[in-house]
């Protein structure tokens, strides 16, 4: 194994959080508006169920919209390539059923916190000696994910975060030029130059975020 996708903590109540953030998102896409107008000619004493089945029929196709997009992106990005994918998960948690788990790949679990002497970075590290290129995803990125990497990144290994395959996920796939196959999936010159700026200070002197973004 020399390259390998790591995604730290994929715990289901995280991702329905995600989902629960970026599905308003939804209302100004065409079903979303289609539904507004159904809703405007509908009768008082059926509003109440119309709204609760619209909130429903919303949220179904956005998780699937999301995983969808969540599967493709590690297969195309990372399975397709030849990356070893492997997910650590902490014990007694569970992942989202809809997240594809193919033949050769590993789900393994941890225990969060100090394991034998060993922090979580160190243990999971531990067990990956022989891999030099690392891609790492997961819950948070500013926390766990970030931590590992620059653990990973001390070692000497040639590592980067995915910050889509993240908790960003779930509200970067609905920007309009997102790119499933490559990462980054986004340009942040989309967002005007001074959060550009700010986007990029953020990653200063950290060599495992990717800054090589090319102005439009």
């Amino acid at each position: 194994m020399e390259k390998a996708f790591i995604y730290l903590n994929p715990v289901l109540e995280q991702f329905e959080q995600e989902l629960l953030k970026n599905v308003s998102t939804w209302r100004n896409t065409p079903s979303g508006q289609e539904r507004q107008i159904k809703l405007i000619n509908t009768k008082p004493e059926d509003l109440e169920q119309l709204l609760q089945q619209s909130r429903v029929e919303t949220m179904k196709k956005f998780r699937k919209l999301h995983y969808d997009a969540f599967n493709d992106c590690i297969h195309l990005r990372y399975r397709k390539q030849k990356y070893t994918i492997i997910y650590f998960l902490k014990d007694g948690k569970h992942m989202p059923t809809e997240i594809d788990v193919h033949k050769h790949d590993y789900v393994l679990p941890y225990r969060n916190g100090i394991q034998g002497g060993m922090t979580d970075e160190r243990f999971i590290m531990s067990n990956f000696h022989q891999v030099s290129e690392l891609r790492v995803g997961g819950f948070y990125l500013w926390d766990e994910v970030e931590r590992f990497a620059a653990y990973a990144w001390k070692l000497g290994k040639k590592v980067m975060i995915d910050e889509d395959l993240t908790e960003l996920f779930a509200g970067r796939i609905l920007e309009r030029n997102f790119q499933r196959t490559t990462y980054p999936g986004i340009n942040p010159y989309d967002y005007g130059e001074a959060a550009f700026n700010k986007f990029m200070e953020d990653r200063r002197g950290k060599p495992w975020l990717f800054r090589n973004y090319e102005r439009p």
